[in-house]
């Protein structure tokens, strides 16, 4: 179920409508008449991204929206597998709001999964999977991950920080790093044959490893499967959803 914040406009008009044309349920997405739906223009030139504008409020919710939010949390979660919580520094998350989804997934023994952003990003305390990029936990971390030795001082340094039950870490063009307390790391390649557009990648290896977990799969083979299903995202052109076919054909072509 998305769960999420659009305006009272002509593109959360659009978006309500897309959800439906894809028989996918809008009761999670919420009016705030306060802000814009976020709306983001691509520009593309052969086959690569120029740049991108982006129309958006990245303004906190106000305390009615927030419990709005929490209150659909807490209404569904006996009919959820997992919950994800995709932040995008946009304003929906807020510190509150990240601590009261985390503490019910928790108190009803649900999955929960992050892939997080510079802002909040200590916020996410014991959670199931937390999974940043290089990027975000070098800053985060006040350090340079270069080598594999500052890898693995990362990935450990973020499992103590944030007391998850299993951290990712996402290395790009070096795979994955995935991480469990008092346990081997573990390294994955990159299963990226070509990289034509990044975009997307990271939404797909969060979506993909929580839906492998919710369904019996153990943290390595959720990650194994993520990280196919990103490699084939970042093999296309736009922001495209993976097939499932699509994506046990590549692994079984990889593995012959």
């Amino acid at each position: 179920i998305p769960i999420g914040v659009i305006g009272d406009d002509s593109y959360g008009a659009i978006f309500s409508s897309l959800l439906n044309d894809s028989k996918i349920s809008a009761d999670g997405i919420l009016i705030d008449e306060s802000r814009p739906t976020t709306t983001k223009t691509r520009v593309i030139a052969d086959s690569q991204h120029v740049v991108r504008i982006d129309k958006e409020s990245k303004e906190y919710l106000n305390s009615k929206m927030e419990s709005k939010i929490f209150d659909y949390v807490k209404k569904n979660i006996n009919d959820l597998d997992g919950i994800i919580l995709q932040d995008y520094n946009k304003g929906v998350l807020t510190e509150m709001l990240i601590a009261k989804i985390v503490n019910e997934a928790n108190e009803n023994k649900k999955l929960i999964t992050v892939d997080p952003k510079f802002e909040n990003f200590w916020s996410y305390k014991n959670v199931t999977v937390f999974k940043p990029n290089r990027k975000e936990a070098e800053e985060k971390l006040g350090l340079k991950i270069t080598s594999s030795e500052d890898v693995s001082f990362a990935g450990e340094k973020l499992l103590e920080k944030v007391k998850a039950q299993y951290v990712l870490l996402t290395l790009g063009e070096e795979g994955i790093a995935v991480f469990e307390k008092g346990k081997e790391e573990k390294r994955m390649p990159t299963k990226a044959r070509k990289v034509a557009d990044v975009s997307g990648a990271g939404d797909t290896v969060i979506s993909t490893l929580t839906l492998s977990l919710a369904a019996g799969a153990d943290i390595l083979e959720a990650s194994y499967l993520a990280n196919y299903a990103g490699g084939i995202v970042c093999g296309e052109v736009g922001i495209v959803p993976v097939d499932k076919e699509k994506l046990f054909t590549t692994i079984i072509d990889d593995n012959k």
